[in-house]
Formats: structure tokens, C-alpha cells, sequence
């Protein structure tokens, strides 16, 4: 079966951060490679919802009964704030695994985010 296009895109990731995060102690890697996944997973998501912001906002009407509406934040907005919330959650995590001799590697990480967001 051949993958999708988002599948792709979540496997290219996971193959960055791995590299990224290569100094963890093998003793954990078992943690660190689902912890890594998740972080893939969600940077890709996370991608795709400030794309569909980027074309649809941050808000959206919504009507409760006749008379009642109004504007809320929509839920891809909702979704972004809490995948982003949980992504720094484990860029923590992972960064607090790295011996602290090989911390300095994480700034890569930061380059790469920085670098991503073009």
C-alpha cells in the first residue's frame, strides 16, 4: 500500500528529529522513539491547521437557536492552540533527556524550526 502524501510527510519529519535527538541514552530509546513520533505526527498537523487559519481565520459565526450568534474561535484554532501546547510539552521532555554535554545539539532544532516557518 503505498503511503500518503501526509504519511510522507510525517515520516520525513520523524527522520529529522531522530537525527536531532540521537545523543538520548539508548537505555530510553524506546520512550524517546514514540515520544519522537508523536512530536512528527504533530508537527505536521500543526502545519496543516495554520494553512487552513491562514485561509479561514482565526474565528467562525455560529448560530444557537433563532436569535442567538455571534463569533467564536474556530476549531482549528482550538486544535492548533492544544497540538502546539502539547508539542513544546515534548520538546521539553525530549530536550530534558539529552545528556547536558550534547544539549547544545538541540539548537539545531531551533534552526530548524526557525527555518521551517518560511
Amino acid at each position: 500500500m503505498e503511503k500518503s502524501s501526509k504519511d510522507k510527510r510525517i515520516s520525513a519529519e520523524y527522520k529529522k528529529l531522530k537525527k536531532i535527538f540521537a545523543g538520548i541514552d539508548a537505555n530510553k530509546a524506546q520512550l524517546v522513539d514514540r515520544l519522537i513520533h508523536s512530536l512528527a505526527f504533530m508537527r505536521i498537523n500543526i502545519e496543516d491547521l495554520e494553512q487552513s487559519i491562514n485561509e479561514n481565520g482565526w474565528d467562525e459565526e455560529y448560530t444557537n437557536g433563532k436569535n442567538q450568534g455571534g463569533r467564536k474561535r474556530s476549531a482549528a484554532a482550538d486544535a492548533y492552540l492544544q497540538l502546539a501546547k502539547q508539542y513544546a510539552q515534548i520538546i521539553k521532555q525530549l530536550t530534558d533527556l539529552v545528556p547536558p554535554a550534547e544539549r547544545k545539539e538541540i539548537s539545531k532544532l531551533d534552526a530548524f524550526m526557525a527555518g521551517s516557518k518560511k
